[in-house]
């Protein structure tokens, strides 16, 4: 089980890889993304970051080949290989009773979802 479940996060991990290189591509290709030039993208000080990202621009970016929103899935398809990870590990460990690890896990898993749901509300 281990092995059939490393061999699936290696290759999420390279599609997660060639989707964000298609979203550099595109940003290339396009000069930017819709409404920001790909020199305000590439600067230092972009005011650019994920904060910025909905889920609704995501999504309506990827169907007008917008490389902002194609990097930005890229990225949570990339932090959801981690997610679904930890998930499994958990019930893994649930299943062979193994307490420790089990409570492990829900607190990896715990640090992970307050990471991505409380913290960028508080960042902002």
């Amino acid at each position: 089980m281990e092995e059939v479940i490393g061999r699936v996060m290696r290759v999420m991990v390279i599609v997660s890889g060639i989707i964000v290189a298609l979203g550099v591509v595109e940003l290339i290709a396009f000069r930017g993304a819709p409404g920001v030039p790909l020199r305000e993208i590439a600067s230092t000080d972009s005011p650019l970051n994920t904060s910025t990202a909905t889920i609704g621009f995501i999504l309506n970016g990827l169907t007008k080949l917008n490389g902002l929103a194609t990097i930005y899935f890229g990225l949570i398809v990339l932090v959801g290989i981690q997610v679904i990870r930890m998930v499994l590990a958990f019930f893994q460990f649930l299943l062979q009773r193994n307490s420790l690890y089990m409570l492990l896990s829900a607190l990896v898993l715990f640090t992970l979802f307050f990471a991505i749901f409380v913290l960028p509300h508080l960042a902002k």
